[in-house]
């Protein structure tokens, strides 16, 4: 891999700790534009498990119940040990096609994933890639989606114990199968 590709892949990792990690910033201090930009990035859900509202509708497995949340731009859902969250920026290069394909590179190349596929999203670029059982059943084994839209990028990470992970692996699937990106109007 390029420099460029590892430099990519390293400040994406960078983003993904920073946005998942404690929440310090003061809520009092957040500016109008921030408030904004959660409001309109974050899904909503409604009753029947359709999140709306946001940049991606998607339909939530049966039982799986919103989580609540400090930092902006992060939604996340549980039910029993699996858990379904997503994170939404600002993508962070110039070419959304270019970052896509060293993500797509870099991903494939990556002996931790068993899986690894292109997504056919109307209105942007999706990418799903599963981790390999580890042979230890209680770590957080995952499935993780990333999607750039537009500016915005979207990581979407479905997980649970890989003891359980089989388990949850069709509802996640089902989850995935209902991904639809918002288009400007929707």
């Amino acid at each position: 891999m390029g420099k460029n590709g590892l430099t990519i892949i390293c400040v994406l990792i960078a983003f993904l700790f920073v946005a998942a990690g404690p929440g310090s910033a003061d809520k009092a201090a957040k500016t109008e534009d921030s408030q904004k930009a959660e409001e309109t990035t974050q899904p909503k859900q409604d009753a029947k498990g359709n999140n709306s509202g946001g940049l991606l509708d998607f339909t939530l497995p049966d039982g799986f119940e919103e989580l609540p949340q400090e930092e902006p731009g992060i939604r996340k859902w549980a039910k029993d040990n699996g858990e379904i969250m997503v994170v939404v920026g600002d993508r962070f290069s110039d070419s959304q096609k270019d970052l896509f394909e060293k993500l797509l590179g870099a991903a494939k190349k990556n002996k931790k994933y068993e899986a690894v596929e292109k997504l056919d999203l109307k209105g942007g670029l999706g990418l799903a890639f599963r981790e390999k059982k580890s042979g230890d059943p209680e770590r957080l084994r995952s499935w993780r989606v990333i999607v750039l839209a537009g500016e915005k990028i979207l990581n979407v990470d479905f997980a649970a114990p890989e003891k359980e992970f089989d388990g949850f692996l069709p509802r996640f699937q089902a989850t995935l199968k209902s991904f639809r990106l918002k288009q400007a109007g929707d």
